[in-house]
């Protein structure tokens, strides 16, 4: 929990003190409107303030005009409806700030994860279920929401009591003391009843990750479940992981609902007893007592906030850690190699002697052969061969474990990957799509500006992007496509392209890889949605550009690779360079 405190406060930074600033202010009228409850009872109950605190207020209302005890009353009731204004304005700006700063947290915490995702390397990523991510995203983050909102919450709640401690002080401090003391008991059992509440929230998110688990592959695995006719046993392997997520939550409901009982029974008697001790042992004035039980019970209201809110804390705290140790899996805790400024050469992609090998035997070994810059290399091969980990090195998303590979006669390695990222495009056998428009996506190409930019020649830049556009589509068929649409480029997709065909969602993402301008094109199984002879227009289309890039196609339609100057065949392992007049009549 502190560690959590202490990540929440680095990140208020100056905004926290602003929010700290207007919780203590609400605090203060809090306790100002107390300390003015004692006068206002003395004159009520005995027409006389008594000695002390409250005939100190009754002689300042004098000398402000308040001689009477009616002029007296009238006084006292205009300052607590000023300050009830104040305390009303002042908790409203409060309130907005902390929200503001609870959900620039959350969003922060949301933001870290996803930096990591993005900065790790594909080996990491891999080794990770997707439901984990996903999970860290959706349900941890929103246990990380309501663990931050307790411990805002509970920071209210420690500064409301502190200030009517004080004033409870301030007109009996025995009775406040023994009060206090029996808060500071409660606490310690509080203590005991938190460990138990931060093991049960673990529980409960471990259960939400086999439901994340189990809801991520619910498709495959009802495909599987209907043909060997076992609907019934998976819907009931299924309803057993929600069991125990709901079993868990409900047990950490009646145990804080109890505690919640057992608080508000707990008040009721130390009130009783107050009352008793008051008037019998300690001998306190009426008015004092009666404005002594007031604040008292002025103060169950934030000590039960406060035992509520680290119990909710106590409870959502695992989900933090669950996003902690997550970072970490991706490389957090990594140190970034510095990346170099150099651009990559021109020439040849390189591979010697190169190899990568997963713990479990896959992947490819002795990788050699040369890219020529502007040539279509196609890669077959069975599922399990390989060859997703050689376009994996190719892409730069792997680093060989042996051997080498160089562009341009530079050497792939950590300073350098970067820079050839900036030049490949991939797309992949079903690549994101945005639920946007057609424009919107294909605008999400990440390719840099071009140098008339840079210079300022906007009107020239806009030329040259509307050209490479036209030719993009037509290369891809995109173009016939948005003319038959209501809303041409602006046309929404829908969720995950719903509103496109397979094939128009594959042109779609060729599409906006062409306007990267990449200097290799990576096309993993990309157009396999397309018929054969949409298909081939796409790949004549990419063969005749003006500045054609080297394309890697993999594919395993003997007419995809139809094109290729070169083709790699790859079997357990191993990369068989062919010829292309020897790879077109095998094929």
């Amino acid at each position: 929990m502190i560690k959590f405190a202490i990540e929440f406060a680095r990140f208020s930074g100056r905004r926290g003190l602003v929010t700290a600033f207007l919780v203590l202010a609400a605090a203060l009228l809090e306790g100002v409107g107390l300390v003015l409850i004692v006068p206002f009872f003395a004159i009520v109950v005995r027409q006389d303030a008594g000695s002390g605190g409250a005939a100190a207020i009754s002689r300042a209302l004098a000398a402000v005009g308040g001689a009477s005890a009616i002029s007296q009353l009238m006084i006292l009731f205009a300052v607590l409806a000023v300050l009830v204004v104040l305390r009303a304005l002042v908790m409203y700006a409060r309130d907005i700030s902390l929200a503001s700063l609870q959900s620039a947290f959350v969003e922060a915490q949301k933001m870290r994860t996803m930096r990591a995702l993005a900065e790790a390397s594909w080996v990491r990523i891999v080794r990770l279920s997707h439901a984990r991510i996903v999970n860290a995203l959706g349900i941890d983050s929103h246990q990380i929401t309501a663990a931050a909102a307790h411990l805002v919450q509970a920071s209210v709640a420690v500064v409301m009591l502190v200030f009517q401690a004080a004033v409870a002080l301030y007109f009996a401090p025995i009775f406040a003391a023994i009060t206090i003391g029996l808060m500071m008991i409660g606490a310690a059992f509080l203590a005991v009843t938190m460990r138990r509440d931060r093991a049960a929230g673990g529980q409960y998110g471990q259960a939400n990750l086999d439901m994340m688990s189990s809801a991520t592959g619910f498709l495959n695995g009802l495909k599987e479940a209907i043909a060997q006719n076992m609907q019934v046993q998976f819907v009931s392997e299924f309803e057993s992981i929600l069991q125990r997520v709901r079993f868990h939550h409900l047990d950490f409901v009646r145990r804080t609902a109890l505690n919640r009982l057992v608080f508000a029974i707990a008040s009721s008697l130390v009130a009783i007893a107050m009352a008793a001790i008051g008037f019998g042992l300690l001998a306190v004035s009426p008015e004092v007592l009666i404005a002594q039980i007031f604040i008292f019970m002025r103060m169950t209201a934030p000590a039960a906030q406060l035992s509520q809110t680290f119990r909710q804390l106590s409870f959502g705290l695992p989900a933090f850690d669950n996003i902690e140790r997550l970072e970490i899996d991706l490389g957090g805790d990594r140190v970034r190699h510095q990346r170099s400024t150099t651009p990559l050469p021109a020439g040849p992609v390189v591979l010697r002697e190169a190899g990568y090998r997963y713990p479990t035997g896959g992947g490819v070994s002795d990788v050699d052969f040369t890219i020529a810059p502007g040539t279509m290399l196609g890669i077959i091969g069975p599922s399990g061969s390989g060859k997703t980990t050689l376009v994996d090195l190719l892409a730069g998303l792997l680093m060989p474990q042996t051997g080498s590979i160089t562009v341009g006669g530079r050497l792939l390695d950590e300073t350098s990957i970067d820079d050839w990222r900036q030049d490949v495009a991939y797309v992949a056998q079903d690549s994101f799509i945005f639920p946007d428009s057609i424009a919107r996506n294909l605008q999400w190409n990440g390719s840099a500006e071009d140098e008339t930019s840079l210079h300022g020649n906007a009107l020239r830049q806009a030329e040259l992007r509307e050209v490479e556009l036209r030719e993009a589509m037509s290369i891809t068929g995109l173009d016939s496509l948005v003319e038959k649409l209501p809303q041409g480029l602006e046309t929404p997709v829908g969720h995950r392209g719903a509103m496109l065909s397979g094939g128009e969602r594959q042109r779609v993402a060729i599409c906006r890889a062409l306007l990267r301008r990449p200097r290799l094109l990576i096309l993993d199984e990309a157009t396999h949605a397309l018929d054969i002879a949409s298909e081939a227009r796409v790949l004549e289309g990419l063969s005749n550009m003006a500045r054609q890039p080297t394309i890697i196609l993999v594919a395993h339609r003997k007419e995809s690779l139809a094109r290729c100057d070169q083709i790699i065949t790859v079997e357990a392992g191993v990369a068989c360079v062919q010829t292309a007049m020897a790879s077109r009549a095998r094929l």
